[in-house]
């Protein structure tokens, strides 16, 4: 199989001379001239007939004639149609292979569903200006920066999670849990989970079955 680019050609008459342009799909167009006094043909058909011959035949080229408009029915002769197609044909090749500028896609904005909150604190975790600029075109207004980006978080929750100390060490009065950690009794004040230096308030969100810790710093920790 061949690949063909359909062209466009005009043939008109400037003064004292005759002019054939082609153009590609791509908008890209060339035009070859040769000089001469070109009269009126005796038989308008067979003129019209010879020119549409002569510049259709671009089987050494990789275009293939789309189109014809000539303007006006002048006799020129086979050889000098032949001289314009060959001439244009090849101008036109070069220009297609001349590397060209292209200007760069921008792609398009997506489309941001509404922020749940319109104010934005630390749990958002903006920790840099991408996911400001991020937030801020959503339509959220940021509070304060990521939680690695805090000078200090002493009172302040640290995570929410669905794994529950309440329920597994049998504590929970919503959800039974037939195999505990262990049988202690369920204290009447906070809890805490501690790890070294690390001390964490369990609060417990019942109505929504999550439990939140929070951090509370020791004195010289910061």
């Amino acid at each position: 199989m061949e690949r063909r680019i359909p062209v466009t050609a005009v043939l008109d008459f400037p003064e004292g001379a005759v002019r054939l342009r082609l153009e590609d799909l791509a908008g890209l167009m060339v035009e070859a001239q040769a000089p001469g006094d070109f009269v009126p043909p005796r038989d308008a058909e067979a003129a019209a007939k010879t020119i549409q011959e002569a510049l259709s035949r671009l089987g050494n080229t990789p275009f293939e004639l789309a189109d014809l408009q000539v303007a006006e029915a002048r006799f020129v002769p086979v050889s000098a149609l032949n001289a314009l197609r060959r001439d244009a044909a090849t101008a036109l090749e070069a220009l297609r292979r001349t590397p060209r500028e292209r200007e760069p896609r921008r792609p398009a904005a997506p489309k941001l569903r509404p922020l749940p909150a319109q104010a934005l604190d630390y749990t958002w975790n903006v920790a840099n200006q991408a996911a400001r600029a991020f937030y801020e075109r959503a339509g959220g207004q940021i509070l304060e920066p990521a939680a690695e980006l805090q000078a200090s978080l002493d009172g302040r929750v640290v995570m929410t999670t669905r794994h529950c100390v309440k329920y597994e060490l049998g504590w929970c009065h919503v959800h039974h849990n037939p195999e505990p950690w262990a049988r202690l009794p369920e204290p009447s004040g906070p809890v805490f989970l501690e790890n070294g230096p690390t001390r964490l308030e369990c609060r417990f969100d019942c109505a929504r079955c999550r439990m939140e810790l929070v951090l509370h710093e020791r004195e010289g920790q910061g």
